[in-house]
């Protein structure tokens, strides 16, 4: 992979499928990718082929530190990115360049080689219809990797509304490994040998933790607020649902108030 080389290509091949993907000044290849692999980069559509076995989100054994974008010998456009187009590039939480240098290194598809991808590709179909088999042939599956309930909210951010109508639900975390998830749907919560229904009142997608979607006020660091300042326009479900291969967080009604992390949604 050619980084910070001026003589870098402006055609770069995709080692899934052969297809060229653009790298020029004004269409960097950390803009026309769809992941960074260790030696390479992946086209937008076999990176989303991947997803449902590497879905993309932050995790805590991650550095806290912010690392420029790789620039794939493009260095122009991604130093202007880094430094001058996105606001406040050390705050973790609301800066955009946080999103654009952290997302391709904290990509699960960025620890493969390009000699990999095509094994990849070719056994995702196996691996999804496994994940179904272990679920009783689910057409939709849900893996929860953080729980919490939903803090207070203060009526000026979120709305009476919404604070009347979220009181006692759970918010949680994770992956969608099949299908896709949105508010209104009924799903099954696979919690240990107990099995029980709970309704979906919010879906979003995001990268990010749990935490860091309830508490958008709260400081890297420091004890988390009493109150959370979340926007209404927060709070309101993404329209097509959390899809398969996405990170994101649900809102469960009351039900769902022993859910855990480890434990799986289904539905279908």
């Amino acid at each position: 992979m050619a980084v910070g080389n001026e003589k870098a290509p402006k055609e770069i091949i995709c080692p899934g499928c052969g297809d060229v993907i653009k790298n020029t000044a004004f269409n960097p290849i950390t803009d026309t990718c769809g992941a960074m692999l260790q030696d390479g980069w992946l086209c937008p559509e076999c990176a989303y082929r991947l997803r449902p076995k590497y879905p993309m989100h932050y995790t805590d054994d991650e550095p806290a530190t912010l690392e420029k974008a790789p620039d794939a010998g493009r260095p122009i456009l991604t130093m202007l990115r880094n430094d001058f187009l996105y606001a406040d590039p050390l705050d973790p939480v609301d800066s955009t360049a946080f999103s654009y240098t952290g997302a391709l290194r904290s990509d699960p598809l960025a620890k493969l080689r390009s000699e990999q991808i095509e094994d990849e590709l070719a056994s995702i179909d196996a691996y999804k219809q496994e994940v179904s088999k272990r679920f009783g042939g689910a057409k939709n599956v849900f893996e929860v990797l953080e729980v919490a309930p939903m803090p207070k909210l203060k009526p000026f951010c979120a709305g009476l509304p919404n604070i009347k109508r979220l009181k006692g639900t759970i918010a949680i975390a994770g992956n969608v490994r099949l299908g896709a998830f949105a508010a209104g749907d009924i799903v099954t919560v696979h919690h240990g040998s107990m099995r029980y229904s709970a309704k979906v009142l919010i879906n979003r997608a995001t990268t990010g933790f749990l935490r860091w979607w309830m508490f958008p006020n709260a400081i890297i660091g420091k004890p988390l607020p009493t109150v959370s300042t979340i926007d209404s326009s927060d709070l309101i479900p993404e329209k097509g649902g959390l899809t398969e291969g996405w990170h994101g967080v649900l809102v469960l009604s009351p039900e769902a108030s022993d859910i855990a992390p480890g434990d799986v949604l289904t539905l279908g």
